[in-house]
C-alpha cells in the first residue's frame, strides 16, 4: 500500500513539474514578445523624433521669413504669429516625442526584469 501511494505521489510530482515548466514556457514566450512589441515601440517613437527634429527645424526658417516678410510688412502679424504658433506646435510634439521615448525604454526595461 505504502508503496503505491508512493507510486502516486511520484506521478503527481511528475505532473505538477511538468505543467510549471509548460507554464514558465508560456511566460517566457509571451514576456519575448512584449518585448518585441516594445521595441518596435521605441524605433517607431525614436522614427518620428527624427522627422519631429526636422519640422522644427524647418519651422525655425519659415518663422525667420516670416520675421523679415513682417518687418518689411508683407505679411500681417497675424500670420506672423500663425507661423510662431506652428513651431510651438512642432517643438511641444518633439517633446512629447521624448517624453513617450523615456517611457517606452522604462517598460521595456521593467519588463525584461531591469
Amino acid at each position: 500500500m505504502i508503496g503505491t501511494l508512493t507510486k502516486q505521489l511520484g506521478k503527481s510530482l511528475k505532473i505538477n513539474k511538468e505543467i510549471i515548466d509548460n507554464q514558465q514556457e508560456i511566460f517566457t514566450l509571451n514576456t519575448n514578445i512584449e518585448l518585441n512589441q516594445q521595441l518596435t515601440e521605441i524605433n517607431k517613437i525614436s522614427s518620428f523624433i527624427e522627422s519631429d527634429k526636422t519640422i522644427v527645424e524647418l519651422r525655425k526658417q519659415i518663422l525667420k521669413s516670416a520675421k523679415s516678410q513682417l518687418k518689411n510688412g508683407v505679411i500681417t502679424s497675424s500670420a506672423y504669429i500663425t507661423e510662431l504658433t506652428n513651431l510651438f506646435e512642432a517643438e511641444n510634439n518633439l517633446n512629447t516625442h521624448k517624453i513617450q521615448l523615456l517611457l517606452a525604454k522604462a517598460n521595456f526595461k521593467t519588463t525584461k526584469g531591469n
